[in-house]
């Protein structure tokens, strides 16, 4: 009895392409719970549109993380509020 692939490399290449391959928790790869391209962390982060990012917008990009991440509000992340964060960020990605 002969076997046949049903995945070729040109089949896997094309569900690539146009995202309809899952990833292994089911999600499509261009799921809005992945981290944005390059550009788009960039473009977040250039408050005033002049495609460069100063020190302060690069600091209050990420104040508004460390924010985020400090659950407690008491100014300091502990590894609890890490470990919360990723639980969180893993659970969203594979309900």
């Amino acid at each position: 009895m002969r076997v046949r692939h049903l995945m070729t490399p040109g089949l896997l290449g094309i569900l690539v392409a146009t995202g309809l391959l899952t990833t292994a928790c089911g999600r499509h790869h261009g799921s809005p719970h992945r981290r944005p391209p390059e550009a788009g962390r960039m473009q977040a982060m250039d408050r005033d549109g002049d495609e460069r990012i100063t020190l302060e917008e690069w600091q209050s990009a990420h104040q508004e993380r460390f924010t985020q991440l400090d659950r407690d509000r008491d100014g300091a992340i502990t590894q609890a509020e890490l470990d919360e964060a990723r639980a969180k960020r893993q659970g969203r990605c594979c309900r």
